[in-house]
């Protein structure tokens, strides 16, 4: 039983509700399998982190040309030197109930300094509206393929 004060709960009982919600939060946001987290889910759907910037675009809905529909776009950006290897990378909205949806992969682009051998690298991702909402998303997390060893060697 949670102590309480005056009506309140008491500092152990508020810390212990803290921990069972990060647990929860914990197993949520579990990446897929084969995936790891590169930039962990937050409620920060809005801006710029971890080399990605989050959007709000707008499109002709596909039912009525007439009324735009706004979506969630996040362009993940990576670079780096010669020899540096690109990470596969996908962006996962989460709404209020918890359930995942992984944004659809867009258009992109690259370059590459021939002296230098350093590059940079910006990937556009789309959430379908009719999927998700772009105001129902709750959280939104970025996931990297997991390096594995034949990766290493290549």
């Amino acid at each position: 039983m949670v102590e309480t004060t005056q009506g309140r709960l008491s500092f152990a009982g508020t810390l212990n509700r803290i921990e069972a919600l990060e647990a929860t939060l914990a197993k949520m946001f579990e990446p897929a399998v084969g995936w790891e987290w590169w930039g962990k889910p937050s409620d920060g759907v809005r801006g710029s982190r971890a080399g990605t910037h989050v959007l709000t675009l707008s499109r002709p809905s596909s039912v009525d040309e007439s009324v735009w529909e706004r979506y969630l776009a996040v362009y993940v950006n990576q670079g780096g030197g010669d020899g540096d290897s690109r990470r596969e990378c996908r962006p996962v909205a989460y709404d209020r109930e918890g359930r995942r949806y992984e944004l659809a992969d867009g258009d992109g682009g690259s370059t590459r300094d021939g002296d230098s051998g350093g590059w940079v690298e910006a990937q556009l991702f789309e959430l379908d509206p009719t999927v998700l909402r772009n105001d129902d998303v709750a959280f939104l997390g970025i996931e990297a393929k997991q390096e594995t060893r034949a990766d290493d060697d290549a």
